[in-house]
C-alpha cells in the first residue's frame, strides 16, 4: 500500500503518538507500516531506501511532505490577515494591497527581522506578513493571493 507523502507523515506521526504514549498502534497504521517494511526488505536490494518504502518521497516534480505543510501553513497566514485585516475589500483588491504590504515588509523591515527568533513589529499586518515568510516558502504574488483567498 503505498501513500502520498502527506498521508504516509500523518501515519508515521499517529505511529510515533502510539509509541510515545504506551498505546496500541492503530491497525490501519500497524498494516501500512508492516506493508512498507515488506516492500523494503522485498526491493531494498535493487536500491529501493526507508523514504520511499514508507511513501515519503514524492514522485518527480512533486512537493515533499514538509513543503506542502510549510505551504499550508503559509496560505493560512495569508487568510489570516485577509480575515483580520481587509475583509473590508473584495478579493482582488485586498490580494492587490496584501502582496503590496508583503513587497515592502520583505525589502525593508523583514532583512532585520528574520534574524530574530521572533519578529516584533507593532503593526499586526506586518507580523502575519513574517510568520508567512517564516515558514520558508516564497511569499506569492497577487494573483495566486487571490486564489488562496478564494479556497
Amino acid at each position: 500500500m503505498s501513500a502520498e507523502p502527506q498521508i504516509a507523515i500523518a501515519l508515521l506521526r499517529r505511529l510515533r503518538a502510539a509509541l510515545e504514549a504506551n498505546e496500541p498502534v492503530p491497525a490501519d497504521v500497524a498494516a501500512w507500516v508492516a506493508d512498507a517494511l515488506r516492500r523494503y526488505e522485498r526491493e531494498a536490494p535493487g536500491g529501493l531506501d526507508l523514504g520511499r518504502a514508507f511513501g515519503l518521497v514524492p514522485d518527480p516534480g512533486g512537493l515533499s511532505w514538509w513543503a506542502v505543510e510549510a505551504r499550508r501553513c503559509r496560505d493560512q497566514k495569508i487568510r489570516e490577515l485577509y480575515d483580520r485585516h481587509y475583509t473590508d475589500m473584495r478579493i482582488a483588491p485586498a490580494a492587490r494591497e496584501i502582496s503590496r504590504l508583503a513587497r515592502t515588509y520583505q525589502a525593508s523591515a523583514w532583512r532585520a527581522d528574520r534574524q530574530q527568533p521572533v519578529t516584533v513589529t507593532p503593526d499586526p499586518r506586518k507580523a502575519l506578513v513574517a510568520e508567512a515568510l517564516r515558514t520558508g516558502q516564497p511569499f506569492p504574488g497577487e494573483r495566486q493571493i487571490e486564489t488562496i483567498l478564494r479556497n
